[in-house]
């Protein structure tokens, strides 16, 4: 994998960087002429981004049959909190998210709620506040075997659990 510089470019909108985030993904996708794997979280720029990736000047583009999708929602705030764009904390919504479609599957970053608190403290400008978390462990439901849950530990640094994702998804078949 090249790794290259971070590229730092300011908007005059969200819109303006949806589209430009959507095509730049579209093109990338494209490129890679193989399994591609897209991790993201939610959020009101993202959504912005999957619609303008459902329009059919990108959808006509996009390798869809390819593309792996991941994605999450960091937020970790209460069900019917309005800045709650996707919970998995339930079996009950990870049943209406997945449905009966085979091509997606649940991964479960497994941690204990202290480590998750370390992590939290150390963490600036970030709208998940420690005072959340217990509640919000208390809420998960965690996934039964019935649902083929893929489990990836979350006691390694960021780059290697994303590392063991992709490693166990090509398991599963998931990103062949």
């Amino acid at each position: 994998m090249t790794v290259t510089a971070p590229i730092e470019r300011i908007f005059e909108s969200p819109e303006a960087l949806a589209q430009t985030v959507a095509e730049w993904l579209c093109g990338l996708a494209q490129a890679s002429g193989g399994p591609f794997s897209v991790c993201l979280s939610g959020g009101s720029t993202l959504r912005r981004m999957y619609e303008r990736l459902a329009t059919p000047a990108i959808a006509s583009r996009f390798p869809w049959p390819r593309v792996h999708w991941l994605w999450g929602d960091k937020r970790f705030v209460a069900d019917n909190d309005p800045a709650s764009n996707c919970s998995a904390l339930k079996r009950r919504y990870r049943d209406v998210l997945i449905g009966d479609r085979t091509v997606v599957r649940l991964v479960h970053l497994k941690g204990d709620e202290t480590l998750i608190a370390r992590r939290i403290a150390i963490r600036h400008e970030h709208f998940m506040p420690q005072s959340l978390l217990h509640s919000q462990s208390e809420a998960l439901e965690e996934p039964g075997p019935d649902e083929g849950p893929i489990t990836v530990s979350i006691e390694p640094q960021p780059h290697a659990i994303v590392a063991r994702c992709d490693s166990v998804g090509h398991g599963f078949g998931i990103l062949e």
